[in-house]
């Protein structure tokens, strides 16, 4: 299973890589914006099974991604991540 990790925090990345770690044959590319999760689907032609992407991020946010991705895939299963407690925010 491939996925695609986008968060502009490092220490997401390697929670969200142990936690998966343990379904077995994963293989995690890892974006920190929207912008380098793009660069990242057009070099591995889209073949991802699953995004995971952070809500509030610099230079592209989730939802902007989210938008973008569904541009052009419409089939990914994308989950939406985010360490704001603020309920409104989430």
């Amino acid at each position: 299973m491939k996925i695609l990790l986008v968060d502009d925090s490092r220490t997401m990345r390697n929670i969200q890589k142990k936690v998966l770690e343990q379904l077995g044959g994963v293989e995690f590319t890892e974006a920190g914006d929207g912008f380098e999760a793009l660069t990242a689907m057009a070099a591995a032609n889209s073949t991802f099974d699953l995004a995971l992407i952070d809500w509030n991020m610099p230079n592209m946010d989730g939802l902007t991604l989210v938008k973008r991705i569904r541009e052009k895939n419409k089939t990914l299963p994308l989950i939406m991540v985010t360490t704001e407690a603020e309920k409104n925010s989430a």
